[in-house]
Order: structure tokens, then C-alpha cells, then sequence
């Protein structure tokens, strides 16, 4: 006679969202200031790489545009994998890929051209240096480096030196502003005395004369096109269109099969998609408006609590007790496929504070209209928002006043709704990181 005894352990839950979150206080992306970016968050397990041609199209008057972005990461952070050691991993392939027509043709090109100098210019000033006066710098670094030493001072400084010429890297223009920082810094004597050797020595030779001419040459392009760009009838179009691609694989619990309890859990292969157009104006230097509507296919596991689920079955038979045990995090609900029509909407105005500070002010629309409420319901959402950066682009932070579901779509799905007037459902929040959705991510 066989005698099964099933003991159940439900050990841990996140969060359950019974409503849909329609803000995401942390934004989906950061800004594209660059041709390229790598990015890696331990903490959400996600290495992310995206690559475009928006900076070098900037000033164009018209041309094709591309970018590409790419995420992987476990779904659910690295907390899901030191509590269980599961894996919920996804990944996301977006492409952008459109056409821009501005009203700036000559200047744009000029200064596109001088820009391509530049940085040819920029370029040789360190090959030169490099070819020249590397080998002189770091004979020079071992003699004092001997000398700190035997004095049994800290040769750091001499390290960090050594270490930039070993980079291969913008030798003349790096190195001279790493010592004219830490001469700025510095309280350390050994630190400062060799900072001020170093970057004299560079000052001496003549390429500092030619550093100083790119400089003068630079501060006066980026004012050329900062002038443009601020000019009220400067004016850009971008069509654009975009399109996705996404995969994940994680579990779902339905009920506990007694016979089997591996096969309560269903392990799902789940492959999305996104496809969709675009439209972005630029008035002046001062609004951006841009709109964009996607088609995406996905599912409503976001909306579902993720359980740990760990198990045990005894079996008896013949006076011998066999125990198996398990562990599966898995969601729990009713899981679904769901396609969406979507359409976002901003309006973003530059606000300039003194030299300093940028601020960025958005207003969005976001509409969701979804094939089943069941499973996802239907929503607009309407918000202002402020993000706040540093000249030269570093992001400070941003504020925002929201109210989602505007309609209540998503409270009447509920077995006993509750509505609220609009004043009393306003969310308000901060976020350290942000995208424009309807945007094509470029840089204006």
C-alpha cells in the first residue's frame, strides 16, 4: 500500500497588482546622447546596448536615420535569483528606421563639414604627441617614480600618468585635463608638485599651442550650433517608422496536480512584437512635439504576482519513505496573450536656467486600447512632467503629476469598483530615469 502525503509551502510573494501600473516612476530608458551606449544594472540583472546615427544627423537638412537598441536581463532582478535561483529572462530588439527633412541647408552642412575637421584635427594633435613625446614622459615617470620611492612616498599620481599613456587614448587632450584636475583638487603635496611637472611639460611643447587653437576653434562651433538650433524658424520633421521584436520564458501555476507536481506549473516561451510609425517637429529651439502609434503583440504576466512555490512529497511504501522535494517561482492568475493598439502623444518645452540648468517639461497622453479588458484593460492616461539636467546633458532627476485611467476603465473591471473623482486619483512621483515614448530617441 502506498501512502502520498503533500505539504505545501507558499513562502514568499511579491507585490500583487491587482490594478494596472500605468507609471513607471523610474521611466523605461535614459536619453540618447550619444552614437552609442552600453549600460549594465546589476541590480535588475540587465546589460542593455543601443547604436544610432541621430548626433551625426543633427544638423543635417535632410537624410535617413537608424538606431538600434537591445535589452537582456532576468525579468524579475537579481532578488528573484538569490531567493530562488530561477531565471525569468527576456529580451527586447527595437529598430528605428526613418527620414528627416529641416529647414537648415547651407549652415548645417558647413558646420557638419567643420565638425568632421575638427575632429580629424582633435585626432592628430594626439597622434603626434603620442609618436613624439611618449617614450620622453615615461622615462621621465620611472626616474621620479625611483626617486618617490626611495623617499618612501605614494607614486599614485605617476601610476594614474603611466596608466593614461598606456591607454592609447587621446594622450595630449586627456592627460592635460586629468593634471589640470587634480592641480585644481589636489591637497596631497607629492600629488600636486608632479600634476604641475607633467602639465607643464606639455604646455611647453607645440602641440599645447595647437590643443588651445581646437579648443577656441570648438567653443565656437558648438556656439554656431547652438545659435541654430535656437533660431525660431529653425524647424525639423521626422518620419520615422519602428518595429520589435521580444522573448521570455518563465512559469505559471494554475493548481496543484497531486499525481505530478512538477506538472502543476506550466513553463511558458513566450515571443512578442511591435510595429509601428512615427512623427516628430521640432518649432525653434524651445517645443518638440512628436506622436506615435504601435501595434504590439504581449501579455499580461506583468500584471500577475510572482509566487515562490516550494514543495514536498513523502511516498511510503513497504516501510521504506521516499521524500522529493522542489522549488519553482511561477506567476499566479489568469495568464494571457494580448495585442494592443497604442498611441502616445508629447509636447516638450526647453526651459534654459542661467548657464547651469535645463529644464525639460512634458506633457503626454498615453492610449492602450487592448483586445481583452479581461486580461488587460484599457486605459489613457494624461500627465506632466518635469526632468531636470545639468549643461552638457547629465540627468539631475524629475517630477511628475499624472492621472491614469482617465477613464476608469481599469476600476470597472473589478468584481466591486470604486470610482473616484479626478482630483483624488492625480499621482504624483519621482523618477531617476526617463524616456518620451512618442519620440524617436533623437537628439534635438
Amino acid at each position: 500500500m502506498k501512502k502520498i502525503i503533500l505539504l505545501i509551502l507558499l513562502i514568499g510573494q511579491n507585490t500583487i497588482l491587482q490594478a494596472q501600473i500605468v507609471k513607471n516612476s523610474e521611466g523605461n530608458n535614459t536619453i540618447l546622447f550619444n552614437n552609442t551606449n552600453i549600460g549594465i544594472d546589476i541590480d535588475k540583472s540587465e546589460i542593455s546596448f543601443n547604436s544610432n546615427n541621430f548626433l551625426n544627423s543633427k544638423l543635417s537638412s535632410s537624410g535617413l536615420i537608424w538606431g538600434v537598441d537591445f535589452t537582456t536581463k532576468n525579468k524579475e532582478g537579481i532578488g528573484s535569483i538569490i531567493k530562488s535561483s530561477d531565471l525569468t529572462p527576456s529580451s527586447n530588439l527595437n529598430i528605428t528606421f526613418g527620414f528627416q527633412i529641416s529647414n537648415v541647408k547651407k549652415m548645417g552642412d558647413k558646420i557638419n563639414k567643420q565638425r568632421t575637421e575638427l575632429s580629424n584635427e582633435y585626432k592628430q594633435i594626439n597622434e603626434n604627441f603620442e609618436s613624439k613625446y611618449r617614450t620622453i614622459i615615461l622615462e621621465e615617470i620611472k626616474k621620479d617614480k625611483k626617486i618617490v620611492l626611495e623617499q618612501k612616498e605614494s607614486p599614485i599620481i605617476l601610476d594614474e600618468i603611466k596608466n593614461k599613456i598606456d591607454s592609447n587614448t587621446n594622450i595630449c587632450t586627456g592627460l592635460f585635463d586629468l593634471l589640470s584636475k587634480k592641480i585644481k583638487k589636489s591637497t596631497d603635496p607629492i600629488e600636486l608638485k608632479y600634476s604641475i611637472k607633467y602639465r607643464d611639460l606639455i604646455k611647453k611643447t607645440d602641440y599645447y599651442k595647437k590643443l588651445k587653437q581646437f579648443s577656441k576653434k570648438n567653443e565656437i562651433l558648438n556656439s554656431s550650433v547652438k545659435n541654430i538650433l535656437s533660431n525660431k524658424a529653425y524647424m525639423k520633421h521626422v518620419f520615422y517608422t519602428h518595429g520589435g521584436l521580444s522573448n521570455e520564458k518563465f512559469n505559471t501555476f494554475s493548481s496543484w496536480n497531486i499525481n505530478d507536481l512538477g506538472k502543476s506549473f506550466n513553463e511558458v516561451k513566450f515571443n512578442g512584437s511591435t510595429l509601428g510609425l512615427g512623427y516628430n517637429l521640432r518649432v525653434g529651439g524651445n517645443w518638440i512635439f512628436g506622436a506615435k502609434y504601435s501595434y504590439q503583440k504581449t501579455n499580461n504576466s506583468s500584471l500577475l504576482a510572482l509566487n515562490e512555490y516550494e514543495y514536498e512529497s513523502v511516498i511510503s511504501s513497504n516501510n521504506t519513505t521516499f521524500t522529493t522535494k522542489g522549488k519553482k517561482s511561477a506567476y499566479s492568475g489568469d495568464y494571457g496573450i494580448i495585442y494592443l493598439n497604442k498611441i502616445e502623444i508629447d509636447a516638450l518645452n526647453y526651459i534654459s536656467i542661467n548657464k547651469s540648468f535645463l529644464i525639460i517639461i512634458d506633457t503626454y497622453l498615453r492610449v492602450k486600447e487592448s483586445n481583452n479588458d479581461y486580461l488587460y484593460a484599457s486605459h489613457t492616461d494624461l500627465g506632466l512632467a518635469s526632468s531636470f539636467f545639468k549643461t552638457g546633458g547629465k540627468f539631475l532627476g524629475g517630477i511628475y503629476l499624472e492621472l491614469p485611467d482617465i477613464d476608469q476603465n481599469i476600476e470597472r473591471q473589478k468584481v466591486e469598483p470604486k470610482y473616484e473623482n479626478w482630483y483624488n486619483r492625480l499621482s504624483f512621483g519621482l523618477y531617476a530615469k526617463f524616456s518620451f515614448d512618442s519620440l524617436s530617441k533623437l537628439n534635438f
